[in-house]
C-alpha cells in the first residue's frame, strides 16, 4: 500500500510541473530573492534550521513553493527534507494558457488534489481499521506500525505511511490537503522505521509552516 500511495502522489505532480514549465529539481532558484513578492511563499517556515537540518534553498512560483533543509549532493541526493505546497486553485499562467494547456493544467490540479485527499483518507481509514481489529494490528506488528495521523495548525489532517513489521524501511512522505485547495507534501530522504520515528521526523517541519498566512 505504501508504494502505491507514493506512485499515486508522484504522477500528477510530475504532470503539473511539466505543464507549467517548472523545474522539479530546485536548482533554478536558490536564493531568498526567488520568493520575493510571491504571496504563497509566506507559508514557508521562517526558520533557518529545523531540527538538525539547515535551510539549503527556497524555490517559488505563483503556484508552487518549496524549501529544502539538510544536505544534498550534485545529483540532489543526501540527507534532506523538502517541503512543498501547491496551490491547485491558482490562476493558470498566461503563457500556459497561450499554449492551449489551460484545461490540461486544471485537470492535473484537480487530479493532484483528489489523489492527495484519497491518500490521506486511505491512511486515516487504515489506522482506524487496525485499531478496531487488534488481531490484524498484531499481525502487522503492533501499534508501532500504525500510520501517523495528526493535525496541522490549520486543523487539517496530515498522514504518513509506516512500514509493517518485517518490511524494509523506506522514505515515506507527509501528505495533506489544506483548506480544500492547497496540497502539502513534505518528503524526507531518511527511511521511516516506525510510527514514533515518522511522527518525530516530520512534526517539526509541519509545525514550522505558517499556514495562517495562506493567500
Amino acid at each position: 500500500m505504501n508504494a502505491r500511495i507514493r506512485s499515486l502522489r508522484a504522477a500528477p505532480l510530475a504532470l503539473l510541473l511539466a505543464a507549467c514549465g517548472v523545474d522539479g529539481n530546485g536548482t533554478a532558484a536558490e536564493t531568498g530573492e526567488a520568493c520575493a513578492g510571491i504571496p504563497l511563499a509566506a507559508v514557508l517556515p521562517a526558520d533557518q534550521v529545523i531540527g538538525t537540518r539547515q535551510l539549503l534553498w527556497r524555490d517559488c512560483s505563483v503556484r508552487t513553493v518549496r524549501a529544502r533543509y539538510g544536505q544534498e549532493d550534485a545529483d540532489g541526493g543526501g540527507d534532506h527534507c523538502t517541503l512543498r505546497i501547491d496551490d491547485t486553485g491558482a490562476e493558470t499562467p498566461a503563457a500556459t494558457q497561450a499554449l492551449g494547456m489551460g484545461d490540461a493544467v486544471a485537470h492535473v490540479d484537480s487530479l493532484t488534489l483528489n489523489v492527495t485527499r484519497m491518500n490521506v483518507d486511505m491512511l486515516v481509514g487504515a489506522r482506524e481499521g487496525y485499531l478496531q481489529e487488534p488481531m490484524l494490528l498484531g499481525a502487522r506488528g503492533g501499534p508501532s506500525t500504525l500510520p501517523v495521523v495528526e493535525r496541522l495548525s490549520s486543523g487539517d489532517t496530515y498522514a504518513i505511511a509506516v512500514p509493517a513489521s518485517g518490511q524494509t524501511p523506506a522514505p515515506e512522505p507527509l501528505q495533506a490537503v489544506v483548506g480544500g485547495r492547497y496540497v502539502l507534501g513534505i518528503a524526507c530522504t531518511e527511511p521511516v522505521r516506525d510510527h514514533d520515528h515518522a511522527a518525530s521526523l516530520y512534526r517539526p517541519y509541519a509545525t514550522a509552516l505558517q499556514l495562517d498566512r495562506l493567500p
